[in-house]
């Protein structure tokens, strides 16, 4: 399950690279930026949830375009740690909401949610950058797949 979940989030990191280079070099507007934040924000808290770290995104703070690519290298430094670090997926991690409300979920559940939500968003995020006449980039899954068989 480790290999799965280091697949799942090298992934994860190759499609936030793609998009982040797009906004960083093109201005698709508040809107967009605010979508990309709100990735990276989750991401960060998914993390801080695992490993009981106090990171402190806020779910809506909204970072500066040129923030953005330090971020998503700050965020894939922290799942790779972790997921190093990691053995139990089975184990239950207990939380708190942003809502404040109490959890305690499989690791498991907890990082398919991390990886999923970025997924979602990243879809949204094509469309705003269609909607303002620009090509977004391609981040299947297979596409990645097929571009490390290489």
């Amino acid at each position: 399950m480790k290999e799965y979940f280091k697949q799942l989030f090298r992934y994860n990191y190759w499609a936030n690279s793609k998009v982040v280079n797009l906004l960083t070099d093109q201005n698709f507007g508040e809107e967009a930026l605010k979508l990309y934040s709100h990735i990276i924000n989750a991401e960060f808290n998914w993390v801080g949830r695992i490993a009981q770290l106090s990171i402190g995104k806020g779910v809506w703070e909204v970072h500066q375009r040129s923030q953005l690519k330090a971020l998503t290298e700050e965020s894939r430094l922290l799942y790779e740690k972790i997921l190093n670090e990691l053995t139990d997926f089975d184990s239950n991690v207990s939380y708190t909401s942003t809502t404040g409300v109490p959890f305690t979920e499989p690791l498991s559940a907890l990082l398919t949610q991390a990886a999923n939500h970025s997924n979602y968003h990243r879809a949204q995020l094509a469309r705003i950058i269609r909607e303002k006449g620009g090509v977004p980039p391609s981040t299947d899954f297979i596409i990645f797949y097929r571009e490390l068989k290489k």
